[in-house]
């Protein structure tokens, strides 16, 4: 992604939207780095509560928002990590990603 400032947030919170084309044993999570340093912030794993443990493809879902504060107060950007163990499958498309301020 572009860097995102959180430098003046106590707290802040990542959603986006997803078509996941992936196979059994597929992995998928998104990593918040330091820009500059590349050091992981805060991991996200949208699918914990629906893991990639068989075959998904139902189209565009909405996830989030997840909570990412452990980056606040930092500049960041945002990975999307996707390992594939077959080649059948197209892996994942993201679109409508939304990084705010968590509430007070």
């Amino acid at each position: 992604s572009p860097d995102i400032d959180l430098t003046l947030e106590a707290g802040a919170k990542l959603q986006f939207a997803a078509a996941i084309d992936a196979a059994s044993g597929d992995s998928f999570e998104i990593l918040v780095k330091q820009v500059g340093t590349g050091t992981t912030l805060a991991t996200v794993l949208p699918l914990a509560e629906s893991p990639l443990t068989a075959d998904y493809s139902d189209g565009w879902a909405g996830f989030g928002p997840f909570d990412i504060s452990a980056a606040a107060g930092e500049n960041v950007y945002i990975e999307f990590s996707f390992t594939g163990t077959a080649v059948d499958y197209l892996g994942v498309y993201v679109d409508d990603v939304v990084v705010s301020k968590a509430a007070p």
